[in-house]
């Protein structure tokens, strides 16, 4: 029972808590905000609840951000990799 309630309250212990939500949500994640897009992957890099948050934004299929220290880019790739899995092993 009590890991299903950490589960579903993860973000409340979340290193991002503290910061501006504007670094996890870079106009791009090429160019100068490469600098922003690496900034977040610091503080997921600390989060003692990043797997959760990162199984939060693939569950959820979040389109933009820094979520568990994937960019949307990154997260896409391990969807597919992961729907890949499913289709073979199904």
């Amino acid at each position: 029972m009590r890991a299903t309630m950490e589960r579903s309250r993860w973000w409340e212990l979340a290193a991002c808590r503290s910061v501006d939500p504007e670094l996890f949500f870079p106009v791009s994640e090429i160019g100068p905000a490469r600098r922003q897009v690496a900034t977040a992957k610091g503080v997921c890099g600390e989060c003692p609840v990043s797997q959760l948050c990162l199984d939060y934004a693939l569950s959820t299929r979040q389109a933009h951000g820094v979520w568990g220290g994937l960019t949307t880019e990154e997260r896409r790739a391990v969807s597919a990799r992961r729907d890949r899995e499913l289709v073979r092993a199904g």
